[in-house]
């Protein structure tokens, strides 16, 4: 509890800064094609841990849900694939800044704002 409300305050850290929309029309395809294949989703119970199967079963929720332009803000999203330390992040990309391969990385680090990003 005490852990989903500091994170929505380090969000709340990005607010000022604007995400570029996609078009609606490209946004509902998206939506509509994804609910599609989320209905043929089945959760294998034997070969996973109980957290795995809670946090599937939180995903398969949400895509049929049909409500994801705003899932990157999800909180167990958040949990599972984000590091909010952003010290942390700083300190990793300014050494790939400082790499030789700069330039390959740059490339790589290219992101779109589906989902809506914080």
């Amino acid at each position: 509890m005490i852990s989903n409300i500091i994170r929505y305050l380090i969000s709340c850290l990005s607010a000022w800064y604007p995400n570029k929309k996609i078009s609606h029309k490209k946004d509902i395809i998206i939506r509509n094609e994804i609910f599609e294949k989320s209905k043929k989703i089945k959760i294998n119970k034997k070969i996973l841990k109980k957290t795995h199967i809670n946090f599937n079963k939180q995903i398969i929720h949400l895509l049929k849900s049909n409500n994801l332009k705003n899932f990157l803000r999800e909180n167990f999203i958040q949990k599972m694939f984000f590091l909010q330390n952003r010290l942390f992040i700083f300190k990793e990309l300014s050494e790939l800044k400082n790499s030789k391969k700069w330039k390959r990385y740059e490339k790589l680090l290219i992101e779109d704002h589906v989902g809506n990003p914080i």
